[in-house]
């Protein structure tokens, strides 16, 4: 089982994001949209759902600006949204962070 952790920063070009990053590679970047009532909902980067590379890897030092570790709940949400499952709970599939 490959080890990618998921990672919450800043990536050049892009802002604020969350990643899976691994040995100098990041990919599955998704934006967090924060609601007006204080939850947040996923959206995958365009590249990484409608580019001919379905599962794309990008360096960390070309777009890494800063990162830090993402909370747990959090990351269980964005793995479920890249792994093709739905959040069940709220049922409206937001999620609100800790």
């Amino acid at each position: 089982m490959v080890d990618w952790q998921w990672k919450i920063g800043i990536l050049h070009g892009y802002g604020e994001a969350i990643w899976q990053e691994m040995a100098g590679k990041i990919k599955h970047v998704t934006r967090i949209v924060p609601t007006p009532n204080g939850d947040v909902m996923f959206a995958k980067a365009l590249i990484c759902v409608i580019g001919t590379d379905r599962n794309p890897q990008f360096d960390v030092d070309k777009l890494v600006v800063c990162s830090q570790d993402l909370q747990e709940s959090l990351a269980q949400g964005a793995t479920r949204v890249w792994e093709g499952g739905v959040i069940v709970t709220p049922p409206n599939g937001r999620i609100r962070p800790q």
